[in-house]
């Protein structure tokens, strides 16, 4: 999903977000690196990915999205994917702190695991 189709839900351009890592990197997307965010309103535990996606010219294209209150810098063709959702946001910097690997593909597999124990 693009970002700005992200944040086009309104209770997540309204609620707040905690960034909880960086430099992820994911199994089906080599060479990309992901920041991971947990928001607030919703409870989604998403990846905002970085990479070489570029414009004519070969340079990217900046955007920002103003959300009340957070303020993400990224570009409008940069891609969210949605991990999974936790109620709280210390569980899943819990889980991140300790992961065994950085990819998207662990910390999804753990976050349905921790749903289905619920």
């Amino acid at each position: 999903m693009k970002i700005t189709e992200f944040y086009a839900d309104p209770d997540r351009k309204a609620s707040g977000e905690v960034e909880l890592a960086t430099g992820w990197t994911s199994e089906v997307d080599p060479g990309a690196t992901f920041s991971i965010f947990w928001i607030q309103e919703t409870a989604e535990v998403y990846a905002l990915r970085h990479g070489p996606q570029t414009i004519s010219g070969g340079l990217p294209k900046p955007y920002l999205v103003d959300v009340p209150k957070v303020r993400t810098v990224g570009r409008e063709d940069q891609e969210i994917t949605v991990l999974g959702t936790a109620t709280r946001h210390d569980e899943v910097a819990a889980l991140v702190s300790r992961a065994e690997e950085t990819t998207l593909e662990w910390l999804s597999d753990k976050l349905v695991d921790r749903g289905s124990e619920s």
